[in-house]
């Protein structure tokens, strides 16, 4: 397995149900972003992308947003940033970042900058991110470079999957949702067309690192064939 991708789904519920504010939730939810980290690096994953933050997310209510990108930033902050010194990982953000925080940015970019050079596991987070928006976003860039360029042939898959946010990265081979809901909900709507899907009722801040290990062992027993015939 060598992306896996999850979407942490689920965290305001899980505080309602246990009768605390929706941030709390969203706090117990970065206790265990860690010891997910640690199991994908234990099983070899090279790849880890992390659903953050949504562009729908902020529909939300104002105080909520701002306080998840504020729980998001001390995180990274607090937790992330010392993995990516010790450990070696590699940052990268995907999304419409300009519609972060200036604080946040900054945090961001101090993360991405100390792991720039690292060889370790790729850690990426997808912040104001939209599949849908992605792929908008990837077309109009390239039909602007052909108009430009005289170029009227037609757009293939291989130059719009150049012009994503994840270019120079695989897709997911497998991606997980927390929370019950069996939907990807605008996550790496290009990139998913072939990932194993995996769906747990438990919501994300009840995750643990066996939820890994388990998927590992169900992915290695799959056959892939891509839409081919393999004996």
């Amino acid at each position: 397995m060598k992306h896996l991708a999850i979407i942490m789904d689920g965290n305001g519920r899980w505080a309602q149900a246990q009768g605390l504010p929706r941030l709390s939730g969203h706090k117990s939810a970065t206790k265990v972003i860690t010891e997910i980290i640690d199991a994908a690096d234990e099983v070899k994953v090279e790849i880890l992308s992390l659903y953050a933050f949504s562009l729908d997310n902020f529909k939300r209510d104002v105080s909520e947003v701002y306080g998840i990108l504020g729980i998001i930033n001390d995180y990274i902050e607090t937790e992330l940033i010392p993995l990516v010194r010790t450990r070696g990982y590699r940052i990268m953000f995907i999304g419409e970042l300009s519609r972060l925080p200036q604080e946040l940015l900054i945090t961001i970019s101090k993360a991405y900058q100390i792991g720039v050079n690292n060889k370790g596991m790729q850690i990426v987070i997808a912040i104001a991110y939209s599949g849908r928006e992605e792929l908008i976003k990837a077309f109009n860039l390239l039909l602007e470079e052909k108009i430009n360029n005289g170029d009227y042939t037609p757009i293939n898959k291989t130059e719009l999957s150049n012009r994503l946010y994840t270019a120079t990265i695989p897709d997911p081979d497998v991606i997980v949702r927390y929370g019950g809901c069996k939907r990807l909900s605008d996550f790496l709507t290009f990139q998913s067309v072939y990932s194993e899907l995996f769906f747990f009722e438990k919501k994300f801040p009840d995750a643990n690192r066996e939820d890994i290990f388990k998927i590992n062992e169900q992915f290695l027993r799959i056959k892939r064939n891509f839409g081919d015939i393999r004996q």
